[in-house]
């Protein structure tokens, strides 16, 4: 399996996953273009902003695979963005979760942690 681009196409997998897990799925027209995905495994998308920081988010995994497979594809994935953040020039990344999974593989990929804090969002 490698990991390649996000395309529009892949969004019916993103939802079922989603709903798999009891998760609201993002709309897709608030995706980034910079999405990847190691397909029927998981995916996750790299905002970039109009600085230097970029947002890793909507990270998501099919709950049908084993999780060594997630775990190791999840990796992959991360090294992708991470790859993919350092070429469009960003400087730090910034990836917020309250999923324990979540905060251990940002700990692992070498984020560190800036303390709890709420998310608040509005659309317009």
């Amino acid at each position: 399996m490698l990991v390649r681009s996000y395309r529009d196409t892949d969004y019916p997998d993103l939802v079922k996953w989603y709903q798999t897990w009891n998760e609201a799925c993002p709309p897709q027209d608030m995706l980034p273009t910079n999405g990847f995905i190691v397909p029927e495994i998981c995916a996750g998308f790299l905002y970039l902003t109009d600085s230097k920081l970029g947002i890793i988010d909507c990270y998501i995994s099919n709950p049908e695979v084993s999780p060594i497979v997630r775990n190791k594809f999840l990796n992959v994935l991360t090294m992708e963005i991470l790859t993919c953040a350092k070429q469009r020039g960003c400087r730090a990344l910034m990836a917020t979760s309250n999923i324990k999974a979540v905060k251990k593989r940002s700990e692992f990929h070498g984020f560190k942690y800036r303390g709890d804090t709420s998310v608040y969002m509005r659309e317009i």
